[in-house]
């Protein structure tokens, strides 16, 4: 298993450079990086647009989801219903996961994500922000990439009276 992250300032002929230059699995799995990170970016534009059908597209049937409060969701379309009324709640601002590491498997169709997460929400007394860290196991399936599983943990709470509510367990 090989980490893929892109050059961050790094002039794009250069990249491209260099990136032909590169064996073709190696510049396979820089591809699916890229593709994963598209994904995430349109699962992200999803929830900021509360558009479920756009989420749904960017999960496996199958899907594992672990939330920050630790429920469990199995299932795409088991979990998007019960994702609808948070996508609905008028306190809902936005969630929004931000990959810091894509790496993509040389011997099965899978790959790992790794990132930080920022979730809002409007409470009476402010803005309320949690912050914390993710998983996420891509599986390929028929030449698409999908979110198979996710693992959400809250580390921090600032903003609202709320925060204090998330620590009891």
């Amino acid at each position: 298993m090989r980490t893929i992250q892109p050059p961050r300032s790094t002039p794009l002929p250069v990249v491209l450079a260099l990136l032909a230059l590169l064996p073709a699995p190696l510049q396979a799995q820089m591809n699916d990086a890229a593709t994963i990170r598209a994904i995430r970016a349109a699962s992200n534009a999803a929830i900021a647009e509360r558009d479920l059908p756009a989420l749904r597209r960017t999960v496996t049937d199958d899907v594992n989801v672990t939330a920050s409060s630790g429920s469990v969701f199995v299932g795409g379309d088991a979990r998007m219903p019960r994702f609808q009324p948070a996508l609905d709640a008028p306190e809902h601002a936005t969630c929004v996961r931000t990959p810091d590491e894509v790496s993509v498997s040389e011997v099965e169709a899978f790959a790992a994500e790794r990132g930080h997460w920022v979730g809002r929400w409007r409470k009476p007394d402010g803005e309320m922000r949690v912050t914390g860290t993710y998983m996420a196991q891509w599986q390929r399936r028929n030449g698409e990439w999908r979110i198979r599983s996710e693992l959400f943990v809250a580390l921090a709470c600032e903003g609202s009276e709320a925060c204090r509510d998330r620590s009891t367990p």
